[in-house]
C-alpha cells in the first residue's frame, strides 16, 4: 500500500514538473485531517487544497469528515474542490459579510476570477446593515478589479446560509469564497451560524478563509 501511494504521488510530482511547477510528496500514517494540519504547521503553508468526490446522491456529501475537520481546524485557507472535467474555475462567488475576513475573501475571489477570466459575483446578505452602505463598500473594494467581465454585486435579505445556497443554484456558481470566524474563546471552530449551516449543504467547491489571529487546536508534538 505504501509503495502504491508513493508511485501515484511520484507521478503527480512529475506531472507538475512537466508544467513548470516544483513539487514534492510525503506519505504519512494517521488521521488524514490531523496529519494535513500538522504539515501546514511544520511547513508554514498558505493554502490546503483537498479534493472531494461524490459518494452517491447529491453533492450534499461533498464535505465529508476530513474536509469539515480541515475547514474547522486548519490554520490556513482551505479549498475543498469537487471533481471537474475542466482545469478552470467557472463562476466565482464571494460571500461578503463586510468584516475584514469578508474583504479578504473578496480579494482572493477577485484574484481568481481575474486569473481565469471567470465571472465574479459578490453577495452580501443584509443582517442589520444598510444595503446602500454595503453596496458602496463592496464597489469601493472592487475598484481595482481587472477581470474580463464586470463583477456582479447582489444584496439579499433573509438567512445568510439560505440566501447563499439560493444564489449558488440560480447562477451556476462553481466556487464560493467565504470567511470563517472563530468562536470567542474556542480555538479552531468556525461560526456556528452561517458557515456551519452552509458548508455541508453547498453543491459546489468552497474556499474558506480564516480570520487574522485564528488559532488551530492542533499542536506539533
Amino acid at each position: 500500500m505504501l509503495d502504491d501511494a508513493r508511485d501515484v504521488l511520484q507521478a503527480m510530482v512529475r506531472h507538475a514538473g512537466d508544467r513548470g511547477v516544483t513539487a514534492s510528496f510525503k506519505v504519512v500514517f494517521g488521521r488524514a485531517w490531523m496529519e494535513l494540519v500538522r504539515r501546514v504547521l511544520e511547513g508554514g503553508h498558505d493554502l490546503v487544497l483537498v479534493g472531494a468526490g461524490r459518494r452517491g446522491g447529491p453533492f450534499q456529501s461533498l464535505f465529508g469528515g476530513t474536509a469539515m475537520k480541515l475547514l474547522r481546524k486548519c490554520p490556513c485557507p482551505v479549498w475543498v474542490t469537487k471533481p471537474s472535467e475542466t482545469e478552470f474555475v467557472g463562476a466565482v462567488l464571494a460571500a461578503h459579510d463586510l468584516t475584514p475576513v469578508g474583504t479578504a475573501a473578496l480579494q482572493i475571489a477577485a484574484s481568481l476570477a481575474e486569473l481565469q477570466n471567470s465571472p465574479l459575483h459578490v453577495l452580501h446578505v443584509v443582517e442589520g446593515s444598510d444595503p446602500a452602505t454595503a453596496r458602496t463598500q463592496i464597489e469601493a473594494e472592487l475598484a481595482e478589479f481587472r477581470g474580463a467581465v464586470a463583477p456582479r454585486v447582489a444584496i439579499a435579505d433573509g438567512r445568510p446560509a439560505d440566501a447563499i445556497l439560493e444564489y449558488v443554484d440560480k447562477h451556476g456558481i462553481e466556487l464560493v469564497v467565504m470567511g470563517t470566524i472563530a468562536r470567542s474563546g474556542v480555538a479552531g471552530l468556525i461560526t456556528g451560524n452561517t458557515a456551519e449551516r452552509l458548508l455541508p449543504r453547498l453543491p459546489c467547491s468552497v474556499l474558506a478563509i480564516k480570520p487574522e489571529g485564528f488559532v488551530s487546536p492542533v499542536a506539533l508534538d
